[in-house]
C-alpha cells in the first residue's frame, strides 16, 4: 500500500502488515512517521493511492463509510471535549440519540456509578458543562473531592 497527501510525492510506499482478530497492536515510531496517517486509512479519512486496506479480505473502499465508520472506536493523541454539557459530549457522533436517554449509555452510566465512589460522583453530573479540554468538568471534579 501507498500513500501520499500529494499523489505525486507518497510519504508511506510498500506499507504491508496483517492484525489478525483479536490481536492488540501498536504503532510507534518517531514524530513525522506516518504513524497517525496509517491509522487514518482505517476508517478511510484517506485513502491510499495504491494498493488496498483490506478488512478480513475486504477492501474498505467496497464498505459504505458510515457502516465501516460506526464499528471503529478512535481514540486520538489529544482528549477533545467540546464545550457543552456532559451528555451533548457522550452524545456527539449519536445524532440518532436522545442525548442520555439511549439504553446502551443508561446501562454503560449505571455501571460506572457501581464500580467506584468517585464514579457515582461523576455520573450525576451529565449536564454539566464540559469547558474546553474538560478544565470545567476536571475542576468540577476536583471541587467534589475537597480540593
Amino acid at each position: 500500500m501507498a500513500f501520499g497527501y500529494d499523489p505525486e510525492a507518497p510519504v508511506l510506499k510498500d506499507v504491508s502488515f496483517t492484525i489478525t482478530p483479536g490481536q492488540l497492536v501498536g504503532i510507534v515510531g518517531t514524530t513525522g512517521g506516518g504513524k497517525s496517517t496509517v491509522v487514518s486509512l482505517i476508517p478511510r479519512f484517506y485513502d491510499p493511492i495504491g494498493g488496498r486496506v483490506l478488512i478480513d479480505g475486504i477492501d474498505l473502499k467496497d464498505l459504505e463509510l458510515a457502516s465501516l465508520r460506526a464499528k471503529i472506536g478512535y481514540v486520538l493523541q489529544d482528549t477533545v471535549l467540546f464545550h457543552g454539557t456532559v451528555r451533548e459530549n457522550i452524545a456527539y457522533g449519536r445524532p440518532e440519540c436522545d442525548g442520555g436517554g439511549d439504553r446502551r449509555r443508561r446501562q454503560a452510566r449505571q455501571r460506572a456509578s457501581s464500580s467506584s465512589p468517585r464514579c457515582r460522583t461523576a455520573t450525576t453530573r451529565w449536564s454539566a458543562t464540559a469547558g474546553s479540554r474538560c478544565r470545567a468538568a476536571s475542576g468540577s471534579a476536583s471541587a467534589s473531592r475537597g480540593r
